[in-house]
């Protein structure tokens, strides 16, 4: 049974409501909705509802990007041997195919270099760099990776290998030894990028690199054309969690509408495998819970290069290839996760008195424990850590929950570990078996203390209480200029009260159909995997939903995608 969920209705401001309908020609709905995301000024409302890539803010506005521009001009321009280091998740692996499709499009070399997951970890290594300087590699951009890596940072100055660090992740206490470092979160709170992702990072980077070289006269045979290559960025950002607001949300909005007509061969064996029609409008779910999960899942448990040569392929052939390595892939994550979340899940309940998990197995994949982290944080709604243990050590990842900074309660408990880093709701972490029982009742102990300043309980929240009248296809219509729906800008929710329910049935093995009615306006409801939740004798109740239009034998009609129910 999944936990009862509070719901937090956003409070009505009618007089802005107002003032923004009318300033706008939207409804009032659509205006409350804006005011819950903190849109409340006529130009901000503008500038969301249509996104465009002319209000990208200066590139140059990021610490050490003129620094940057200038070492690779040097480096382009004297023929030095360049490499990336990326990262091997869906971030960094789109952050290396768009350096690497740069430089090719410029006949410029480029080494890529990509870490293994289980071998080498997150994070620049000595070791790696090593192999890069016998290669003769004499200047480095990192991509998605690199704020943490401090002692790989200060091996390769010493041994004059410049870095560009190129990364997004939260700050590390040292100022970095990196040649140039190019973080969004240098910047001051409330400044346009700081919501970035890697991709999003490099972006920026290659913009300011083109105008630089624009500006002196350096492209001979015309110059990249980069809004093509939105496609992964989207792929990236989106693949990534990170928020749709701000840049992203620019940077998404037209990233979407590049994949869908993408020219590159990856991506188009990649959907072709995902059953996803070439020129179908493509949404951020159909990044989130189809594209990405097959780029990552090489990274998780085979090579992440696979997903880096799909992103890079030159022609179909090749690129489907890769493509169907990496759904078989995907096919054995998913079978791996099930098992694994399996246990996880009974280890937990032997801790529920706790107000967060920590659990550990020898027999589970490194680079799943992501995603076990993940589903636990999601049913229990605690943050959750799971290790996988190989030899002295348990590496795994950390998730969270509304609220709680995980990388804040690790940092409590630092000295325990060998290794951490990562965003507020996501971290990695590394701790000795030797330290694993004192870590788990300190991250306890941290996690007490936030209890004590806010309870962890799930909520809902819904944008406004509307009428099932209120619900026509002019009123669908509008919420769609609303999108691209993610992180920090999610689908609006709305309920309804007091509504009768009828010919209620299951379908598809676990989803509750029904109609709900309140006796003037009757409209069809779906609760996807809920049929096990509510009986079939529900005679009426409050619902919280998303509305949204179905297809069925060519008829569009309006649904209610329920995401809460409450019986009365």
């Amino acid at each position: 049974m999944p936990l009862q969920k509070t719901w937090r209705i956003s409070s009505p401001n009618p007089s802005l409501q107002k003032r923004l309908a009318e300033a706008l020609g939207i409804s009032w709905v659509t205006a409350q909705i804006l005011i819950n995301r903190g849109i409340d000024e006529p130009e901000k409302v503008q500038a969301f509802l249509k996104p465009s890539l002319k209000d990208l803010p200066n590139p140059f506005l990021f610490p050490d990007m003129e620094k940057a521009v200038r070492r690779l001009i040097q480096a382009i321009q004297n023929r030095e041997s360049i490499a990336v280091y990326g990262d091997y998740d869906v971030d960094g692996l789109t952050s290396s195919a768009l350096l690497q499709t740069f430089f090719t499009e410029l006949s410029l070399p480029l080494t890529v270099y990509i870490p293994d997951r289980i071998q080498e970890g997150y994070g620049i290594n000595i070791k790696a760099l090593e192999e890069l300087k016998a290669k003769k590699i004499s200047l480095i951009i990192t991509a998605d990776c690199g704020t943490k890596s401090q002692d790989a940072l200060q091996w390769a100055k010493k041994n004059g290998l410049d870095v560009i660090v190129t990364d997004h992740h939260e700050l590390d206490s040292r100022k970095s030894p990196a040649f140039a470092f190019i973080n969004p979160q240098m910047l001051k709170e409330g400044t346009p990028g700081r919501e970035l992702a890697g991709v999003g990072v490099v972006f920026m980077l290659l913009i300011a690199l083109r105008q630089k070289m624009r500006e002196e006269g350096l492209f001979k045979n015309g110059e990249p054309n980069l809004r093509q290559h939105l496609d992964l960025v989207a792929l990236g950002t989106v693949g990534d969690l990170a928020p749709l607001t701000g840049i992203n949300r620019i940077l998404v909005t037209y990233g979407l509408k590049e994949l869908a007509v993408t020219k590159k061969m990856g991506i188009i064996a990649l959907k072709e495998v995902c059953k996803l029609d070439g020129g179908k409008t493509m949404e951020p779910s159909d990044i989130g819970f189809r594209l990405a999960p097959r780029i990552n899942a090489g990274g998780r448990i085979a090579k992440a290069s696979l997903g880096l040569d799909l992103l890079c392929a030159a022609d179909l052939e090749r690129a489907s290839k890769l493509a169907k390595i990496l759904d078989q892939c995907n096919q054995e994550r998913q079978a791996m996760q099930e098992k694994h979340v399996r246990e996880a899940f009974r280890q937990a309940e032997d801790k529920l008195a706790k107000n967060g998990f920590v659990v550990s197995s020898k027999d589970w994949h490194p680079g799943i424990v992501g995603l076990v982290a993940s589903k636990l944080a999601e049913n229990y709604y605690r943050p959750s850590i799971a290790l996988a243990i190989e030899k002295d050590f348990a590496r795994g990842s950390a998730r969270s929950i509304p609220g709680v900074h995980i990388v804040e309660i690790l940092e409590a408990c630092s000295d325990l570990l060998e290794q951490f880093g990562g965003h507020k709701q996501a971290a990695g972490l590394t701790v000795s078996l030797t330290n694993l029982s004192q870590f788990e009742e300190r991250f306890e102990k941290a996690l007490q203390q936030k209890v004590l300043e806010e309870p962890f309980k799930p909520f809902l929240n819904i944008d406004c209480e509307l009428k099932l009248n209120d619900i026509q296809a002019k009123f669908l219509e509008e919420l769609g200029s609303l999108k691209p729906f993610g992180i920090k800008n999610p689908e609006p929710v709305f309920a309804c009260n007091d509504l009768k329910f009828n010919d209620l049935r299951v379908v598809g093995e676990k989803h509750l159909k029904f109609k709900v009615t309140d006796l003037e306006t009757t409209l069809e409801a779906i609760g996807f995997n809920m049929s096990n939740n509510h009986p079939l004798t529900l005679k009426g109740g409050n619902v919280a939903f998303v509305p949204q239009w179905n297809t069925y034998q060519n008829q569009k009609t309006i649904q209610l995608k329920i995401k809460d129910l409450k019986r009365i």
